[in-house]
């Protein structure tokens, strides 16, 4: 956030997506800046990290992909991790409440905003995801503790090393352990 930012120049600022739709909102001030980054993932299984005298910040215990077609309009833009994380937790016998913590890849506020309100929607889980409910509400408190992409920025190039390790990193207070945590992605 620039020090000299305000309310009054925010609603100034013109929107950049949606233009031709006419429901333009995403801002350059609702959006992440564009950083330069780098990123290392050590994946390694937990035998030959002990060999090498390293301790793992966190298990990587399953993972789940999806798609939409946005072209058509039926699926909105960047909604596909609403169709991956209720199959995910099904998988591993979980609820959405299950988690200490979330990270939600939030390059723009608007897409976690759709994504909270869509998991929490009892019409749209039952329509798009086929649920009997609603998936339900995630802790606020919880979600994106370190700030996310919008307040560190959004280097492409290493996106998905950083948001993979954004959660472990707020555990150094307490010994690292195989915490339920998911690392949700953004779909690319």
């Amino acid at each position: 956030m620039r020090p000299d930012a305000s309310v009054e120049k925010l609603a100034q600022l013109k929107p950049v997506f949606g233009v031709r739709a006419g429901d333009a909102t995403m801002t350059a001030g609702n959006s992440t800046p564009l950083t330069d980054g780098a990123s290392v993932t050590l994946l390694a299984s937990e035998d030959w990290a002990a060999q090498h005298s390293l301790a793992p910040l966190a298990y990587f215990v399953d993972a789940e992909t999806a798609a939409v077609d946005y072209v058509s309009g039926n699926d909105g833009l960047l909604m596909a991790p609403t169709y991956a994380i209720p199959r995910l937790l099904a998988r591993n016998g979980l609820s959405l409440q299950d988690f200490d913590f979330y990270e939600f890849h939030e390059a723009f506020a608007s897409v976690v905003l759709a994504h909270l309100q869509a998991l929490e929607s009892e019409e749209y889980c039952k329509q798009r995801l086929g649920l009997d409910a609603a998936l339900g509400s995630i802790d606020r408190s919880k979600l994106n503790v370190n700030g996310s992409s919008l307040a560190a920025g959004h280097p492409f190039a290493a996106t998905g090393g950083v948001s993979s390790r954004r959660p472990p990193s707020c555990w150094p207070r307490r010994r690292p352990s195989r915490r339920k945590e998911p690392a949700r992605r953004c779909a690319r």
